[in-house]
């Protein structure tokens, strides 16, 4: 018994739920309006227990009190918690998210460092531009496979320490309430899930069209001379971004409904379900605008006029030009270097007019109209990724703060509510007890104030996406990430400890699909960032189209060989977890002692054949005649003849000849 885990609280906890889902559907219920929730209580020392140790700085808790909980957003997060703390509260399901986001915090901090160091070099030393993007590029393959490999090394440590392996196979799970069996395996179901998918697909194209359209807004305004100063040449970068938002915010509340019709049999099921109809849109929403500008508006967006002149003053606008047209030098210095096939060409319109058209990505301005300029759609991706980003960031913390706000509010006004009753003789004075509180607050599930294991997660994975797709074009973003994700670690575990209902502590072997998400978008990332240096850096977008595909196929092995060596040099489970495993087996195989087979009577003999003699003659049984042994001894053979050891000890002997 003294090598067993011992039992602990929540082992009971889980052996409740499996008794109370055994009589009684609770989810069931509560969709009924029976009961209005149910959550697993919380003992307050226990809580304050857990605050002490995971919210507070020790070095400052005697001198600033709450202030030490704030400084402790400027710590580091560790990879777990001191004796398992956040494990043994809330389970190993949201352990597991948590020592995912504090390791994806400190790798996050590695990556800002390169970042800062690229971008102080981009912009005092603007001659090793290219050098620093294709390194920056190549340090973010390198470093996204590192932490994706690294992590499932430490999943797999962790799995055997808290014996989760295989967790999913092993444990029992509970049908939702709302699943139908009948519906399993029928045209009905498949048609269901084939128009969810169908569904995806429209509402991605419908925010493709919505993204044109601002663009087409845009260029309209651009064209027709004196709206220069009008609204979506003025707000169009920041209308995209919350049109990114807004898109988002209405596929959340779609996907569920899309879910639903997949029919899921358990909750497990049911959210990576979710999981997958969330996470793919998401991002192609977010990503789409940035994948728009770098590689498809060069060539959807052109403008054209009759001159080479005016076509000019068209793009860069009557104020910065003016400057150029009075140097007459400067002027043939800029068209010559405006007719590149680069960023512009020529068409003869079917009426017989002669137009010159430039690209949809120019040089952001005339005094550095060169091959080697950076055009204005990388400007504007860099300005909307930016804004963007700190968006997103903002957003997902505004998100974090209101619920504790909203919970404190609640609390408030029910205790108002119970002064009057009291003021008025209707009840007599009571005290807000700590469970009422925590009745009061919202409960951890999708579309709650107190937050979900995937909404928590997907808010990390576009971000990720966003690092590892467009970070090149602005390295510094890697440090802000850094910054914004120290602050919502602990926002994240304040929310858990003080203001999120405990949930029941479910178990995991992992982070499940969103370990398989997070590669994808590595991969994904890999052929962005390629596109990038082949169409959209000097001097490679220059090269012919076949030259571009050709660049493209190539780098993209060489950094896919990189990464299949990362990951051959981090194997996914590490060695001492490996040798435990061998000795678990081992352990298994031969320690564990296995009853008597027992016989049935009906399968018994009669008579007992262990003393059968098996002679050629009554009596005889094995042993030799004298005849025989005379026989045998004329022949070289003895009867007895026995081996020995080099010690002297019998091995073996012959009682009969062969």
């Amino acid at each position: 018994g003294h090598l067993m885990e011992p039992f602990t609280k929540l082992d009971e906890i889980r052996i409740l739920e499996t008794l109370l889902h055994s009589l009684m559907s609770l989810d069931e219920l509560r969709a009924q309006s029976v009961i209005s929730k149910y959550f697993t209580a919380a003992k307050h020392a226990d809580v304050s227990h857990l605050h002490t140790q995971w919210l507070e700085q020790s070095f400052t808790k005697r001198h600033l009190g709450f202030g030490s909980t704030c400084a402790k957003i400027f710590e580091i997060p560790k990879y777990g918690t001191k004796g398992g703390l956040v494990r043994s509260f809330f389970g190993e399901e949201i352990a597991f998210f948590f020592r995912w986001l504090a390791f994806y915090t400190q790798m996050l901090g590695y990556l800002g460092i390169c970042g800062v160091l690229a971008f102080f070099v981009q912009e005092f030393q603007p001659d090793y531009n290219r050098a620093i993007k294709i390194g920056f590029t190549t340090a973010m393959v390198i470093w996204a496979t590192a932490f994706n490999q690294l992590f499932r090394n430490r999943m797999a440590q962790a799995q055997q320490e808290w014996g989760m392996k295989e967790f999913e196979l092993t444990t029992l799970s509970f049908d939702r309430f709302d699943y139908k069996p009948e519906l399993e395996g029928t045209w009905q179901q498949l048609a269901q899930r084939m128009t969810s998918l169908l569904l995806c697909i429209l509402f991605c194209l419908g925010f493709i069209g919505l993204v044109s359209m601002i663009e087409k807004k845009q260029l309209q305004e651009f064209e027709n001379e004196g709206e220069k100063g009008s609204f979506f040449m003025k707000h169009g970068s920041l209308i995209v971004v919350w049109s990114i938002k807004v898109m988002s915010v209405v596929w959340g509340y779609v996907a569920p409904m899309l879910n639903a019709m997949q029919n899921h049999r358990t909750h497990a099921r049911w959210d990576d379900g979710l999981t997958l109809l969330l996470v793919w849109v998401k991002i192609f929403v977010t990503l789409w605008n940035f994948a728009y500008l770098a590689f498809v508006k060069s060539w959807t967006s052109p403008r054209c006029s009759d001159t080479w002149e005016s076509v000019a003053d068209l793009i860069w606008g009557s104020d910065e030009f003016d400057d150029i047209r009075s140097n007459a030098t400067l002027l043939d210095e800029v068209l010559r270097e405006l007719k590149n096939p680069l960023f512009s060409y020529e068409i003869d319109t079917p009426d017989g007019h002669h137009k010159v058209c430039v690209r949809g990505c120019f040089p952001s301005t005339p005094e550095e109209c060169n091959p080697r300029a950076e055009t204005n759609c990388q400007v504007q991706l860099r300005q909307e990724l930016i804004m963007f980003f700190f968006v997103h960031v903002v957003y997902t913390l505004a998100f974090l703060v209101f619920p504790m706000i909203k919970v404190k509010i609640d609390m408030l006004t029910e205790l108002k509510r119970a002064r009057t009753l009291q003021e008025n003789g209707k009840i007599e004075k009571t005290q807000y007890s700590w469970l009422q509180y925590q009745a009061k607050c919202p409960a951890y599930e999708y579309l709650s104030w107190g937050g979900s294991r995937v909404e928590d997660f997907l808010e990390c994975a576009i971000g990720y996406a966003l690092l590892t797709c467009f970070g090149v074009m602005y390295p510094l973003l890697a440090f802000f990430g850094f910054l914004g994700n120290l602050i919502e670690y602990r926002l994240l575990a304040y929310r858990m400890t003080h203001v999120t209902c405990r949930p029941m502590p479910h178990g995991a072997s992992g982070i499940g699909t969103w370990q398989l998400v997070f590669e994808t978008i590595s991969s994904i990332a890999i052929v962005v960032n390629v596109m990038l240096i082949a169409f959209a850096m000097y001097p490679m977008r220059s090269f012919a189209l076949e030259e571009k595909l050709l660049l493209c196929i190539v780098l993209e092995h060489v950094l896919l060989g990189i990464r299949y060596l990362i990951d051959l040099a981090i194997p996914d489970t590490p060695l001492d977890v490996r040798r435990i495993d061998d000795f678990n087996a081992h352990f298994r195989r031969t320690m564990v002692k296995y009853p008597a087979l027992v016989v049935p009577p009906a399968e018994r003999y009669e008579q007992e054949f262990a003393e059968v003699d098996l002679g050629l003659l009554p009596g005889e049984g094995l042993s030799a005649s004298s005849m025989d042994q005379e026989n045998w001894e004329s022949d070289g053979l003895t009867s007895d003849r026995s081996e020995t050891f080099e010690d002297g000890s019998p091995c073996c002997s012959l009682a009969s000849p062969l």
